[in-house]
Formats: C-alpha cells, structure tokens, sequence
C-alpha cells in the first residue's frame, strides 16, 4: 500500500503582485528600448507617424502601436530608402522587422539585464 506525501508551497502575501510590478518593469524598459531602436528605420515626413508610438503604444504590456491614418499603407509602401524623408536610408516599409533583424543580439543583452535588474538572477 503506498502512502501519499503531499507538500504545500505557499508564497508571502503580496510575492506574486511584487514579481508581476517587477515584470512589468523589466517589460516597461525593454519596450521602449525597442522603440528607440526602431526609432531611425520608421518613416519620417512631418515626424507624426514616428512619433505616434510614444501615446498610442501599451509599454507595460509590451505592445508598440504606430496609429496614424496611413500607418499601415507605410509600413508596407515602400523600399527600404526610397522615396522616403529624413535623415538616413534605413528608413522604409517593414520597419519593425528590419530594426529587430539589424539590432537582435543588443536587445538580446537589453532584456536579459533587465530581467536581472528587475527580478534578480544572472543576466
């Protein structure tokens, strides 16, 4: 006849609500480096559509939100360069895209130190 063992883990009051705000820091810091890095590669006229990002994005939670009435027709309009204003000629259609490919291994690096930084651990 086996004899169950049964263990019982609880956690201090209020551990899971600190880990999630840690999260959310790490998370928070790791968004808008990514929309720094984007920053450059986004199309540039007026600045609006670059600079949407700043009040249409969810940091926290992770989410970057280019909303401008022609967002969409730019994201996928043109070539990277062409036809396009501002100061550089990494700015084009597939801007996200082309950003993370160009710049992984240091947002690779960003996010694990900010994960240590925030929730502890090696980065």
């Amino acid at each position: 006849m086996a004899e169950d063992i049964r263990i019982r883990l609880t956690f201090r009051p209020g551990f899971a609500r600190d880990r999630q705000a840690a999260f959310e820091r790490a998370q928070f810091a790791f968004s808008q480096k990514v929309a720094a890095v984007v920053d450059p590669y986004v199309p540039f006229d007026t600045g609006t559509l670059k600079n949407s990002v700043r009040t249409a994005s969810d940091f926290k939670g992770g989410m970057l939100v280019y909303n401008t009435p022609y967002a969409r027709r730019q994201y996928y309009l043109h070539p990277q360069g062409e036809g396009l204003h501002g100061d550089n000629r990494l700015r084009g259609s597939y801007w996200g895209q082309r950003a993370l490919a160009d710049h992984k291994a240091e947002l690779v690096r960003f996010a694990k130190a900010a994960a240590s930084n925030e929730l502890g651990g090696d980065p």
